[in-house]
């Protein structure tokens, strides 16, 4: 018969391993975002667009910029040019104003344009978790703001699974969580709209690893104060105490 009797002292001390309870409290640090949570008037998307002409957009105007690269980029932004898609034409491309992006939508009959910004991240750590926080201005547009990373591989430039967020957002904000491929993913924001002339404006972003720390849960009680959360355990070898049962 396996041992069960005190294991957890007159002091609330543990007497055995294993006996803390844990809760995972995540940490966000080390940004990997040029520019970090905001945006800088003029500065941001210096680079011309890249213009796409394919379906493929996003693996189109990533090897334009010659991503990969390996490290930290600015903003570039693309648009489609009325090839496939309707074109990101000049008053609605993508731009920098007032310490936002803004990203315009054209649509002609039931397609809209694909236009927005992309960057390559640095000093990743492949297969570390890292947490996206997209900031948004209030709005009442409607649209599709679609989240995507390009990498590269041996086979060449490979777009990961795309997140679309739809628009209005009521949070002002989005979140997404993502492994590294490679130390320099290429974060890839997208957005599209089923209303002519309707836009989204982001006020802010960021990139940070997110780690995961284990902290021993603790109990505030009246008359002892604050006292960690025990649970008891079986063991074998521990020896009974005189006059408990085997």
């Amino acid at each position: 018969m396996a041992y069960t009797g005190q294991q957890i002292s007159d002091n609330g001390l543990a007497m055995l391993d294993g006996q803390d309870v844990f809760i995972s409290v995540p940490l966000f640090t080390n940004e990997r975002l040029s520019y970090g949570k905001g945006f800088t008037t003029g500065t941001v998307l210096t680079a011309a667009m890249k213009s796409t002409s394919t379906a493929d957009y996003a693996i189109q105007a990533v090897t334009s910029a010659g991503f990969p690269l390996y490290k930290n980029s600015n903003w570039f932004s693309y648009g489609s040019n009325g090839t496939v898609y309707p074109p990101a034409s000049v008053g609605r491309r993508p731009e920098s104003v007032d310490n936002k992006v803004i990203i315009h939508a054209t649509v002609v009959g039931v397609n809209s344009s694909h236009s927005g910004i992309f960057q390559e991240l640095r000093t990743l750590n492949i297969g570390s978790e890292y947490r996206l926080t997209i900031d948004l201005a209030y709005s009442v547009q409607v649209g599709t703001l679609s989240v995507s990373r390009l990498y590269g591989s041996q086979a060449g430039v490979i777009q990961s699974d795309v997140t679309a967020f739809e628009l209005p957002n009521a949070d002002g904000h989005i979140t997404l969580d993502f492994k590294a491929e490679t130390p320099g993913d290429i974060l890839f924001i997208d957005y599209s709209s089923t209303v002519d002339g309707n836009t989204v404006e982001i006020s802010g972003m960021s990139v940070k690893s997110k780690d995961d720390y284990r902290v021993p849960v603790t109990i505030n009680l009246p008359r002892i104060g604050l006292s960690k959360v025990l649970v008891t355990r079986t063991n074998e070898s521990m020896p009974y105490e005189e006059g408990e049962p085997k």
